[in-house]
């Protein structure tokens, strides 16, 4: 499991107050790109070296709480499962011990053409 933490901005936040739903989709997506970094894998590598970039295919969002400016929030990814064309990721986003936010993303594989390739082995 890799968790990334973060603060909610001004900039993040709705006229409200509450964090922009758009905006989670954001964390997320910063969530898995650290997951990848902390596991020494670069997007410059894919991209440049393996010809491979990953692409959101589908995404399942459960928002159960909101979240407000200055908020100190955890997002928590785990790889649910992996085969040669796709991987799924669960995604919860913590406020706390307590789920605000829970995705399930599906991610494929595809070359800088945009066909669809195997995904290169990686150690997630």
């Amino acid at each position: 499991m890799h968790s990334f933490s973060f603060k909610i901005y001004h900039d993040d936040t709705d006229f409200s107050g509450v964090m922009y739903h758009a905006n989670y989709l954001k964390y997320f997506e910063r969530a898995r790109s650290d997951m990848l970094h902390q596991k020494g894998i670069s997007h410059h590598t894919l991209k440049d070296e393996l010809d491979a970039l990953f692409l959101v295919r589908r995404l399942e969002i459960d928002y159960l709480k909101p979240s407000f400016l200055e908020d100190v929030l955890t997002v928590q990814t785990k790889v649910e499962s992996q085969n040669k064309l796709m991987l799924i990721l669960e995604q919860t986003m913590l406020k706390g011990d307590m789920p605000i936010c829970k995705a399930k993303v599906s991610l494929v594989c595809v070359n800088q053409k945009g066909i669809l390739k195997q995904i290169p082995a990686l150690s997630l």
